[in-house]
């Protein structure tokens, strides 16, 4: 008898652990659906994804003060120098447009922790070029790796908020500033970075460094980062992810009038990137050695990124958007001024109005992401997941864009012919002509109010 008992018991004990565990792969399997976890997961699934997102800025720009050193020696001429520069940006540019169709709930995770590991292993190719002594074959080399570079930061960029943003649904604003910091970060840091390992150790050990890195990060969010889906996609069917809707969303007339600031803006990046580490060296006369520490002083835009979040939040990017509009040609006017006044010049005067602009340009990401979701939710995005695919992807579309047209046209042609202060009036007229086209298409189309995603989720309406 007390066998038979103890026998019940322990299949009754064995039966209760089963169904425990049944019901526990049950809820993983179905945190699509609640996305039910404690506070802690949640500080740790975005942890590693803002590390992923540091790690894709550090790799994407590790490459900018080490290649004109090392292409010179390796027999590439400075026409192939700038192509193997700048091909990062048009693979980027090809691979976002095409992605958000491919990007559904159900994919999200595998394109984001995927992106990061194809991005690392072209950061291991770049490192190994290093033992590659004929030139031709070292410059097809580092333009194949640079491809598949901005093919791996197409698919992190794309995917990373419609994966990490139901975390934080209620905080969308602030945690795409918080990704927007963290790519910044990255941004900042990889060049210094990668400058210190080369003069410790070479060329190919900082690729190898930031290329293992960023596939260990990967490799985590493969396997600790759960694929949620938003609560308000709940009830909304998988099959609306298509290219119908994306295609409604790049047709709409209005699209590139409230694209024109960010296009314009990032190439007034490559145009200060470009120009003024010669402007500061000559015209200034500081020592060479301090110019790339200039460029960290951009790192006060992301302590002004996370305000922009609060407000959009709350239901204001539009209004966010016209405050941008507002001041971003102010700042790049106030560069100009020391060519009106002569004895004008100081580092002091660079450096504060640098981080003005800077911090502009910042935040304004955030609000125009919520914007360019709006749109795609009124052309028929009914998956709030495919919406803020469809809006990451456009935004790193577009500055890719004005990268690519801001080196080649600001930065390049017109650099040569007129000076910086030239180059950076017109500029400001090309800022503040699509900063009035911007902010004049949202007043018409009622942008400018107060917005929020309603209940239903696939659509935001007006506040009243």
């Amino acid at each position: 008898l007390l066998n038979d008992l103890m026998t019940t018991a322990e299949s009754d004990e064995i039966s209760h652990l089963q169904e425990v565990t049944q019901k526990s792969e049950s809820a993983e399997m179905n945190g699509n659906s609640n996305g039910n976890h404690s506070l802690w997961h949640k500080i740790l699934f975005l942890g590693i994804g803002l590390t992923l997102y540091t790690g894709q800025g550090i790799n994407d720009f590790m490459l900018t003060p080490l290649f004109p050193l090392v292409g010179p020696k390796k027999g590439v001429n400075k026409t192939e120098i700038g192509l193997v520069m700048g091909i990062f940006d048009v693979s980027n540019l090809i691979f976002s447009f095409l992605l958000p169709p491919l990007v559904g709930p159900d994919t999200k995770k595998v394109f984001f922790c995927c992106g990061g590991l194809i991005s690392g292993l072209a950061m291991i190719i770049m490192g190994l070029s290093n033992y590659i002594t004929h030139p031709t074959a070292f410059f097809f080399f580092s333009m194949a790796a640079r491809i598949i570079m901005g093919m791996g930061a197409a698919m992190v960029w794309s995917a990373g908020l419609a994966l990490l943003v139901p975390f934080a649904a209620k905080n969308e604003g602030k945690l795409t500033s918080l990704i927007q910091s963290s790519v910044l970060v990255g941004v900042l840091v990889g060049p210094v970075v990668g400058g210190s390992l080369y003069n410790l150790w070479g060329y190919m050990c900082p690729f190898m460094v930031a290329g293992v890195g960023e596939l260990v990060v990967s490799i985590l969010s493969l396997l600790l980062i759960p694929s949620i889906t938003d609560s308000l996609d709940n009830g909304i069917e998988k099959e609306v992810v298509s290219w119908k809707q994306y295609v409604r969303f790049l047709s709409n007339p209005g699209l590139i009038v409230l694209s024109l600031p960010i296009l314009v803006n990032s190439a007034g990046g490559s145009l200060l990137a470009l120009g003024l580490p010669n402007y500061l060296t000559k015209t200034i006369g500081i020592d060479e050695g301090w110019v790339s520490y200039i460029y960290l002083c951009a790192g006060v835009g992301a302590m002004f990124s996370p305000i922009a979040g609060f407000f959009t939040d709350r239901g204001y990017a539009g209004y966010c958007i016209v405050v941008v509009g507002v001041f971003a040609p102010i700042a790049y006017f106030m560069f100009v001024l020391p060519a009106v006044f002569s004895n004008f010049e100081s580092i002091i005067y660079v450096v504060v109005n640098f981080c003005f602009l800077c911090s502009i340009f910042i935040s304004a990401m955030v609000p125009f992401f919520s914007i360019f979701q709006v749109m795609a939710s009124q052309n028929g995005a009914r998956n709030i997941s495919f919406a803020r695919v469809i809006a990451a992807a456009w935004i790193t579309v577009c500055l890719a864009v004005g990268r690519v047209a801001g080196s080649i046209v600001l930065g390049g042609v017109m650099l040569e012919i007129f000076s910086f202060y030239k180059c950076l009036a017109f500029q400001a007229i090309l800022v503040c002509v699509s900063s009035i086209m911007c902010i004049a298409y949202m007043f018409w189309k009622r942008l400018h109010r107060k917005m929020i995603i309603t209940a239903d989720g696939f659509s935001y309406s007006e506040i009243k």
